[in-house]
């Protein structure tokens, strides 16, 4: 998503060039005894459940006709003291194969990289530099990012050239499949499906060693 919308600065500068819960409440328990209830010895009980009967669960009632069984695995998890969130997307591996930037200087860069601001960041300085719209040229626009890239923020050069060549390959071949990417914030299948017979992810991994998907729609 970040790659693409700098992609489409390149492609408009190509142009221009050319309820609630549904709970029942609990039924509320009569609390006072009967005559009957408190005579011959025999223990208190409200509308004839005994104590005995209600289980507890950390000091917490739960109605009688409820089992252990019952209680839901949101509650096990919380009265454990766990706060694990299951359905939590796993997190992306960075590092997919051997690259120019896969070394500890280029990845320290790289968390600290915000893709999506900087990379917007970036095509907008390099188009002033180049004399705004209707005056940049592709090459232009390449030189100034792996230039920024590498001396603004501390990429190596290598690294450089291969993040930049990627967007290129994304402005160059895939604007009008991943258009509604950009739009939507999900890639299409026919968006992933230009970038991979294109080569735009495997030369990136080839160039970089990291994983495509961080600069890609």
């Amino acid at each position: 998503m970040a790659a693409m919308s700098v992609t489409l600065l390149l492609a408009c500068e190509s142009d221009s060039g050319s309820s609630s819960s549904g709970e029942l409440p609990s039924p509320e328990l009569d609390a006072t005894p009967t005559a009957s209830d408190t005579t011959g010895g025999d223990s208190a009980s409200i509308d004839g459940v005994s104590s005995a009967d209600v289980p507890v669960d950390g000091g917490r009632a739960l109605d009688a006709t409820t089992s252990q069984e019952d209680v839901s695995s949101e509650e096990v998890i919380e009265d454990a003291g766990g706060g694990t969130t299951p359905d939590a997307a796993p997190a992306m591996d960075v590092v997919v194969g051997e690259g120019a930037c896969t070394n500890d200087s280029d990845l320290a860069v790289l968390a600290d990289f915000d893709v999506a601001k900087e990379q917007m960041a970036i095509g907008m300085s390099c188009y002033e530099a180049a004399g705004g719209p209707g005056q940049t040229s592709a090459e232009e626009v390449k030189a100034c990012f792996i230039e920024k890239l590498s001396s603004d923020y501390g990429f190596s050069q290598q690294c450089s050239v291969c993040v930049t060549n990627q967007l290129m390959c994304l402005q160059e071949h895939c604007m009008e499949a991943c258009m509604s990417s950009m739009m939507s914030g999900v890639t299409s299948p026919a968006c992933e499906a230009c970038i991979e017979s294109n080569g735009c992810k495997s030369d990136f991994v080839e160039c970089s060693g990291l994983n495509p998907d961080i600069f890609s729609p």
